[in-house]
């Protein structure tokens, strides 16, 4: 696994598209893991603009410029996934956290659409922990899997270093996947409230 300033040092290397596909295949990454999952499948079902926000990126990174209005109303959706508990300890998930992690990094991938100037590569490395601590929250070894799951992201980064516009999801093809195992009883529960803590 690579050192996060050498991510950073590799996306500082490659261009605007570039950067926005390491955030759709992140991204697509979480939508993927989500479509494993029953209880997040069903409710993917009702947010179409979790994939559109993916879609978005894609067409960005192919040199497309997006419609503002579409950008703005996957913004406004995705804020509303998650919210501070009243006590101020702890995140209220308002959907399956598989959903959780798609908007996290589409909470950064729309603001670098809407404000470009944003894609500077200390921002961007951060989308990362969607999919690192998604898998960290899913399955029963953490740490190794989320490990894991770096490790598929970081094969897509070094594609990327001599990537140019249009860049699509080809770009990536056969990298290869890891073996998913046991899922943890938490989140089979359906009672992940945060990263790190149950219900109380």
């Amino acid at each position: 696994m690579i050192k996060m300033e050498d991510r950073e040092a590799l996306l500082e290397a490659v261009g605007y598209e570039a950067r926005l596909a390491y955030i759709a295949f992140c991204a697509e990454r979480c939508f993927a893991e989500a479509q494993r999952h029953k209880r997040a499948t069903e409710q993917l079902g009702q947010e179409p603009l979790l994939r559109e926000g993916v879609e978005l990126l894609w067409a960005a990174a192919r040199g497309s410029s997006p419609e503002p209005a579409r950008v703005a109303a996957v913004r406004e959706r995705v804020a509303t996934f998650e919210k501070p508990d009243p006590g101020g300890e702890k995140l209220v998930f308002k959907r399956d956290f598989a959903l959780v992690a798609i908007a996290r990094v589409l909470t950064k991938g729309m603001r670098v659409l809407a404000e470009p100037g944003k894609a500077k590569p200390a921002f961007i490395v951060g989308v990362l922990d969607g999919p690192g601590i998604l898998m960290a929250t899913i399955y029963h070894n953490a740490m190794e899997c989320s490990d894991k799951e770096i490790d598929v992201i970081d094969l897509a980064l070094a594609r990327l270093h001599d990537a140019t516009p249009p860049i699509d999801r080809s770009l990536f093809d056969g990298i290869p996947d890891w073996t998913r195992g046991k899922v943890a009883r938490l989140y089979a529960a359906g009672g992940v409230t945060d990263t790190l803590s149950e219900e109380d």
